[in-house]
C-alpha cells in the first residue's frame, strides 16, 4: 500500500509590530487603532476595552438597539479597531489579543482624549456708545477643542444661542445689535463653552444721549399730587427736556 506523509506547518499567533502605543485623539473625533497578527492557522483578533468589554469577530460592532445612533466601535477583519466620536469614557487602556491553536499574543494601546478649554480672542472693542437707531457689532471668536459653542447673555439676563428679530449672531460668534434702543444699554456677556470649560468676555453698551426729562425727574413716569376745589380750574405743568441727536 501507499503511505502519505502530510506536513502541517503551524505557527503561534504573533502581533507585529508590537509596541506599547500611546495615542492622543481630540474630543469628538474618530480614531482607528491597527493590530496586525500573523500565524498558522490565521489568528483570531479581539480587543479588550477600558470598561472590560471584549470585542471580537463574533461581535464585530456595537450599536444601539434602536439603530439610530452611530456605532461606538467597529472591529474590521484585519484587526483594526475603529472608535467613533471619542469621548472621555473611551479614554484608557486597550488590549489587542491575537490567538490561534498554538499560541497567543497581545499588544497594549493607551488612548488619551485631548481637549482644550475655550479661549476668546481679544475683540476689537468691548465698549460701544451709540445713538438710538444705530447698530453695534461685538466680536467673540473662540478657539478650543472641541470647537466651543457661543452663547450671549443680554442685559435682561436672557441667553440667546441664535439670531432673532433684534439680534444677529454670526457663525464666528459675533453679535450684531440692530436699531439700538434705550433699553439696549447695559452689559452683554459672550460665553464660549465646550466639555473642557467655559470662557467669558464682558461688553458694555451705553446710549449716546439722555432720556427725556419731565419736570426735572429722570424716571419714566412723574407723579404730581395737588389739591383743587371742586369745579375750579387747575394748571399742571409738563415741561419736557431732552438731548437732541444730531
Amino acid at each position: 500500500g501507499l503511505s502519505f506523509t502530510v506536513s502541517v506547518t503551524m505557527k503561534p499567533a504573533k502581533i507585529e509590530p508590537k509596541v506599547y502605543v500611546k495615542k492622543q485623539v481630540a474630543y469628538g473625533k474618530d480614531l482607528k487603532v491597527d493590530c496586525k497578527a500573523s500565524g498558522a492557522p490565521k489568528p483570531e483578533i479581539s480587543w479588550g476595552l477600558p470598561d472590560g468589554t471584549m470585542v471580537n469577530s463574533d461581535l464585530q460592532s456595537d450599536g444601539s438597539s434602536g439603530g439610530g445612533r452611530a456605532r461606538r466601535y467597529t472591529l474590521f477583519d484585519n484587526g483594526t479597531l475603529y472608535l467613533n466620536q471619542v469621548c472621555y469614557r473611551k479614554e484608557g487602556d486597550y488590549t489587542c489579543y491575537a490567538e490561534n491553536q498554538v499560541g497567543k499574543d497581545e499588544m497594549h494601546v493607551h488612548i488619551t482624549v485631548v481637549t482644550a478649554a475655550p479661549r476668546i480672542r481679544p475683540p476689537m472693542q468691548t465698549y460701544a456708545k451709540v445713538k438710538p437707531g444705530g447698530n453695534i457689532r461685538f466680536d467673540c471668536e473662540a478657539a478650543g477643542e472641541p470647537k466651543p459653542k457661543i452663547l450671549w447673555m443680554l442685559p435682561t439676563n436672557d441667553v440667546i444661542a441664535a439670531s432673532n428679530e433684534r439680534y444677529l449672531m454670526h457663525v464666528n460668534g459675533s453679535l450684531d445689535i440692530r436699531d439700538v434702543k434705550l433699553i439696549d444699554a447695559g452689559q452683554y456677556v459672550c460665553m464660549a463653552r465646550n466639555p473642557a470649560g467655559e470662557n467669558r468676555k464682558v461688553y458694555q453698551v451705553d446710549i449716546d444721549g439722555n432720556p427725556p426729562v419731565i419736570n426735572g425727574y429722570h424716571q419714566n413716569r412723574t407723579v404730581i399730587r395737588d389739591v383743587a376745589s371742586k369745579y375750579s380750574r387747575k394748571f399742571i405743568d409738563c415741561k419736557q427736556r431732552a438731548t437732541a441727536y444730531v
